[in-house]
């Protein structure tokens, strides 16, 4: 499977493939983040739900099914997803946020 730019993916049969078998469209926010074993399953991380969600996507079907809300901590400033793994065999994950707030000052007639 190849991803494009444009939030596409492109499922071909074989490496030599030059046309896809499968074009699959995914919508603002969401981030291919690893496949099941079996290769039937793609899981979608949907960053822009609160919390954020992460679905199986069905190859064969292209079919979703919610697997896991994740939320991020309560925070008083914005948090920021950045990152997600999901290990080979679907057991566990991992995820990254930061705080990134920012303050920006205007000083005049500084000297």
């Amino acid at each position: 499977m190849a991803f494009t730019e444009d939030s596409r993916a492109l499922l071909y049969r074989s490496q030599s493939s030059e046309k896809p078998e499968k074009e699959f469209q995914f919508e603002q926010g969401e981030a291919p983040s690893a496949w099941t074993p079996d290769g039937k399953f793609l899981y979608i991380v949907r960053t822009l739900d609160t919390p954020i969600t992460i679905d199986r996507f069905e190859i064969a079907s292209g079919r979703r099914s919610l697997w896991k809300r994740v939320s991020l901590p309560p925070e008083t400033r914005p948090v920021k997803y950045e990152g997600l793994v999901i290990t080979p065999d679907g057991q566990s994950y991992a995820y990254t946020y930061g705080n990134h707030a920012l303050e920006l000052y205007l000083v005049r007639h500084l000297k």
